[in-house]
């Protein structure tokens, strides 16, 4: 879903098939890329700690210029001993970049000085790009990139946790913004090939709303979904428990025009559409880490569980639908909702099916 923040929480925000090259731009011996740091220039001074309070000995100190996407660090050290590398770097702002075996930490800093910090659980970033089959990206300044499938889905391993900033496109147009990354998770991001919507309230198509720090009910603008153009949305959710009936997803009218999908117990599915409901025996809904989603094409409502598909209804009269009201996602039995997904055309299968790999 960027101006990407949609990035958030993630999204993208998922795993990675397939999707493209998970980049590790240098060497392991530090001499085979970039300058040693002997140069004359400003003096910096690097100290990395595990967790632990120990010095982090022999981690890789990479340097590089905040908007380079580059394959190669300018400069690059290792620690010693007591978990410190000086490097003499030019003049200017540098992102240096410190990783150990699965671990790392970033900070910006201008042109020398003294930075200390632990090396924390490395994240990774995965998403899906609309449209965006062959495009890279990139995370300037950090030295990681990977290309789009043909879904335009993508992951990047090995990166440090925090804020980090994130390019989608090719080298005549490019979206930018910022993504902020949980140590030891994965980040989610749903984007357009021409952009990075920031996250609510704008509200975009194809975006990624994070809802962990909110209970539910989350309530979906309508306007999101748009009020006749075909979409598809996806909500990641944790039941309550498996006796208390579930309500995922209720947006109608407030009568008897609209769509509703539940649960009764833990095997029963409830859909109801324009007030007429039907049951679906056999659907497990168990208290783990769920994706329900949902896609209208112009004549028929597809609902989906993770990947798989539960059933198809012909429903014309969706494109009807300016009057309904707001969607409202975990209305009851829900004890969290994680995030929310949504986007208008170009809907496929693919897009819920890799969303929930995310």
């Amino acid at each position: 879903m960027l101006g990407l923040r949609e990035v958030v929480s993630c999204l993208a925000m998922s795993a990675l098939l397939g999707c493209g090259l998970d980049s590790h731009v240098i060497g392991e011996d530090p001499r085979q890329a970039g300058g040693s740091g002997s140069e004359a220039g400003n003096s910096l001074h690097v100290t990395a700690r595990l967790a632990s309070g120990a010095p982090a000995s022999g981690a890789r100190v990479e340097i590089w210029r905040p908007d380079s996407v580059t394959q190669r660090p300018s400069y690059q050290a290792m620690t010693n001993e007591q978990g410190e590398a000086e490097v003499r770097v030019a003049d200017g702002e540098w992102s240096v970049v410190v990783r150990q075996e699965g671990l790392a930490f970033r900070k910006v800093v201008q042109d020398s000085g003294r930075l200390q910090d632990t090396l924390r659980p490395m994240a990774s970033l995965a998403g899906i790009v609309s449209g965006g089959a062959g495009q890279i990206v990139s995370i300037p300044g950090v030295g990681r990139r990977a290309v789009c499938d043909t879904h335009g889905y993508f992951r990047v391993d090995s990166l440090p946790s925090g804020s980090l900033p994130v390019e989608v496109g090719s080298e005549s147009q490019k979206a930018r913004s910022v993504v902020s990354l949980t140590s030891g998770s994965q980040g989610m991001v749903l984007a357009r090939r021409d952009s990075i919507p920031s996250l609510w309230p704008s509200l975009r198509a194809d975006s990624l709303i994070a809802w962990a720090p909110n209970p539910p009910p989350a309530i979906l603008p309508r306007g999101g979904l748009g009020e006749f153009e075909d979409f598809a949305v996806a909500v990641r959710f944790r039941r309550l428990d498996t006796t208390t009936p579930v309500q995922v997803l209720s947006w109608t009218d407030g009568g008897s025009r609209g769509v509703k999908i539940g649960w009764r117990g833990s095997e029963a599915m409830l859909l109801t559409v324009d007030g007429r409901t039907m049951v679906a025996m056999g659907v497990p809904l168990d208290t783990g880490s769920q994706q329900l989603g949902m896609s209208w094409d112009a004549r028929t409502l597809r609902v989906y569980l993770g990947a798989d598909l539960l059933l198809e209804y012909a429903y014309a009269t969706a494109d009807v639908r300016s009057d309904w009201s707001a969607p409202v996602f975990g209305a009851q039995g829900i004890e969290r909702i994680d995030w929310i997904a949504f986007q208008r055309g170009l809907l496929t299968k693919d897009w819920l099916i890799k969303l929930s790999a995310l």
